[in-house]
């Protein structure tokens, strides 16, 4: 590896907090809910570009961000050692798919919102879970939001990913971590960026870390980018 891209990364990784800002359901934490199947929902993310006091959004940049993001999410579900049942939403993606994402955009925005409701369970997507295509051969739902900002006189962006995992059959949420940082190399190349922090947030969060059989088993092929349901 080039001794610039390893700086690069290395920058990258030493500004994000450490795991200590996991939320765990007291289920997941406990073992009474484990995940060994993940689906990986299309990531929502925004771009903003700031120039001097101006916010600019950039919907195109964060779109070609998304899309980069769906397989490096996979692939360190895989290497967490859990199933990725994503593949159904790559085959069948559908408007249902939408009315899902918002309605998780919805309960992140419900009053009280906190991780002690997330400890012990108060936050749920009910019934609707069962809108995924994937969500019956999936342990837990992941829906990420990304978000990044580009300061024109500033040294680095800002990004940071949000990342929860929704029980795919009662919609409890069951964990939720973030990572942030300051370096371009997280939005120019995110596999490089990511992918080792993701498993290590990941196994923290209990995912693939049992050698216990899924609820079903999918057959697992190499991640491709899904095409991501517009309105």
């Amino acid at each position: 590896m080039p001794r610039s891209i390893f700086l690069a990364i290395a920058a990258c990784s030493a500004l994000m907090p450490a795991a200590s800002g996991q939320v765990l359901n007291e289920k997941l934490k406990s073992g009474q809910v484990t995940i060994h199947a993940v689906c990986v929902m299309p990531v929502e993310a925004t771009w903003t570009k700031v120039i001097v006091m101006v916010r600019e959004p950039r919907p195109e940049e964060a779109d070609q961000w998304s899309e980069q993001l769906w397989p490096v999410l996979r692939e360190g579900i895989l290497q967490a050692g859990a199933q990725d049942a994503s593949e159904a939403i790559a085959e069948k993606a559908r408007p249902t798919i939408l009315q899902l994402q918002q309605k998780f955009d919805a309960m992140m925005k419900v009053e009280g919102w906190h991780s002690g409701g997330i400890k012990r369970g108060r936050f749920t997507l009910g019934d609707e879970v069962a809108l995924a295509p994937c969500a019956a051969h999936s342990d837990a739902l992941l829906f990420v939001r990304g978000k990044a900002t580009i300061p024109v006189v500033a040294s680095f962006a800002n990004s940071e990913l949000q990342l929860t995992f929704v029980d795919a059959r009662s919609g409890e949420v069951l964990a939720q971590d973030t990572i942030s940082a300051l370096n371009d190399t997280c939005l120019k190349r995110p596999r490089d960026a990511y992918l080792d922090i993701l498993v290590k947030r990941f196994r923290g969060m209990r995912v693939g870390i049992l050698s216990a059989p899924s609820r079903t088993h999918t057959e697992i092929r190499s991640p491709q980018s899904p095409p991501i349901p517009r309105p």
